[in-house]
């Protein structure tokens, strides 16, 4: 019988690959130019779809980098001034042509096993170990100055810059990103305690901040916060039922969801690692989330219809404009999400995104809950109209 077209899986047999891309010094170019890098990654397999998001948001920042800060010269610092001095200076340098003229030099190359991307600009520099000392210096509070290099870091798996910093080389091995869950993860709405933990097992309480855990399973957690996580290794205190456990963890991804909120995934790790009083059961994680597991498979009896874990990122469109939500549990009557702002109790469609890339249901729904978590989130609740 002859084999289809569409039964071949063409990334398969794409051994190597490299292109040169010419960037123009337009910002209206980089969205299109990271699409097409990251559309050309997942089509010849180094990269899969799942993970592209967050490498485009990386190439976003590194492109913008070299064009803004490289070819156009504008110093970082402008940023900081909560005025109009940085897009007038965008402005003023893109319609100079000693500077707008200039462009962008971009290649890719896959051989295999890893895809890389290089992006040269033309501009005079800057000093990369003293940038990169300052980061590594700064706690989560990085400046918006700092903030991309930090994603960059973040999303990729290997970066550095050359040439004086005119030159910035970003990789990304094929699969590694991609972790299978041994575990399910299940919605969990708590305020935990983030504290950073030193390369010699210490815990920095002053730096300690709050943030939202969004779900969890035996192995790791998800967290949304307002803040970047500068280190890679951090102690995390979870409420329970009679007191508190404190995990160690690694961080393992950043994923930026819009309106300064920044979703956190941390791996639990081997508890010797880390030293002092600090010295948590895991037993007690397996016991939260066995918990969960047995609320979530039996229904409340209030409830119509039983709720179940959907941790989704939802936009609402209500009367006063739209805002994003993002999901923690689902129910053939209606969904409970955490927003940034607070949702006043009007009627609003939701978008709520389902799996398989099927397109996102747009429901109508009154908003019957919202209730401050801690500062910058809010837990809201909305019943669907019909239901």
């Amino acid at each position: 019988m002859e084999q289809t077209l569409e039964a071949i899986n063409l990334a398969d047999a794409v051994v190597g690959e490299q292109y040169r891309l010419r960037v123009p010094s337009r910002l209206d170019w980089v969205e299109a130019v990271v699409d097409h890098l990251t559309g050309r990654a997942v089509q010849c397999g180094a990269l899969t779809q799942k993970r592209a998001g967050r490498v485009l948001l990386a190439l976003h920042e590194a492109l913008t980098n070299a064009i803004v800060h490289g070819n156009l010269e504008i110093s970082s610092e402008l940023k900081e001034r909560g005025d109009d001095s940085f897009a007038r200076a965008v402005a003023e340098r893109s319609a100079d042509p000693r500077y707008g003229e200039r462009h962008v030099d971009v290649r890719s190359v896959y051989d295999g096993q890893a895809v890389r991307w290089v992006l040269s600009d033309q501009g005079k520099g800057f000093d990369v170990p003293k940038a990169l000392r300052r980061l590594d210096e700064e706690d989560g509070n990085t400046r918006p100055s700092g903030r991309g290099m930090v994603m960059i870091r973040a999303f990729v798996d290997d970066v550095s810059w050359e040439d004086g910093g005119r030159r910035a080389i970003l990789s990304v091995r094929k699969g590694d990103a991609e972790e299978k869950r041994a575990h399910a993860r299940h919605a969990l709405q708590k305020t935990v305690r983030v504290a950073p933990i030193g390369a010699d097992g210490s815990v920095d309480w002053g730096s300690a901040h709050d943030s939202l855990a969004r779900n969890i399973s035996q192995e790791g957690i998800a967290l949304l916060q307002s803040r970047l996580q500068t280190s890679g290794r951090v102690l995390i205190t979870i409420p329970v039922e009679g007191g508190s456990v404190s995990v160690p963890a690694e961080v393992r991804h950043w994923h930026s969801l819009g309106d300064n909120v920044v979703e956190v995934g941390c791996r639990f790790e081997a508890l010797a690692r880390l030293t002092g009083p600090e010295a948590p059961a895991t037993d007690e994680i397996a016991s939260l989330v066995d918990r969960l597991e047995q609320r979530q498979a039996i229904p409340h009896e209030r409830r119509v219809a039983p709720r179940i874990a959907y941790t989704a990122r939802i936009t609402v469109e209500g009367p006063r404009g739209s805002a994003l939500g993002f999901a923690r549990d689902l129910s053939r009557s209606g969904v409970a999400f955490v927003t940034t702002e607070p949702v006043t109790l009007d009627v609003v469609r939701l978008s709520l995104p389902q799996e398989n890339d099927r397109p996102p249901l747009q429901l109508p729904a009154r908003i019957v809950r919202c209730v401050r978590i801690m500062d910058g989130f809010h837990d809201v609740a909305a019943q669907f109209l019909g239901a």
